[in-house]
Order: structure tokens, then sequence, then C-alpha cells
């Protein structure tokens, strides 16, 4: 599952989250998607309640799950946030 996750659709998702979602406690919620972001912007973390998707300098991520469906799940989810058209 980990090779097929694509940055890009994550850094578009999170930016989605970042802009229409609401914000509490340094953090941003959005149709079931968690972003925290560090200071400096260089790191964030898309999570779930099962999963999350830290993502560094230079497009390296780490995934943390339990099981394939989980993560599946997850990025799922990132995916058709970074797909639509958020008003």
């Amino acid at each position: 599952m980990e090779n097929r996750i694509e940055v890009r659709k994550l850094l578009l998702a999170a930016e989605k989250v970042r802009q229409h979602g609401e914000q509490k406690s340094g953090r941003y919620f959005y149709s079931g998607l968690t972003l925290e972001m560090s200071f400096d912007g260089y790191t964030f973390v898309l999570s779930t309640p099962k999963a999350s998707i830290s993502v560094f300098f230079h497009n390296k991520f780490q995934a943390n799950y339990r099981n394939n469906i989980e993560l599946e799940e997850l990025y799922d989810l990132a995916c058709k946030i970074a797909k639509t058209d958020a008003a």
C-alpha cells in the first residue's frame, strides 16, 4: 500500500483541509481528516482516528497504521478531498 502513495495528493489534501477546515487547538478538521502542521510548515500530519501519514521535507513520508485497510481508508479519503472543489 505504501508504494502507491503519491505525496502530491497528500499535499493537495492538506491544503484543502487547511483552507476549508475548522481550526481548533492548532489543528484543522475537515471531512474526517485532521491536519497538524509544524511551526515552519515543512512537516505535516494527516490523520484519521485509525491511521496517520506524516509528510516531511523533500516529500518523504512515514505512515502509522495497524493494518493496510486503515492506511488505505486514510489515503482514499485524502485523495477524495484533494479532488474536491471545496467552496
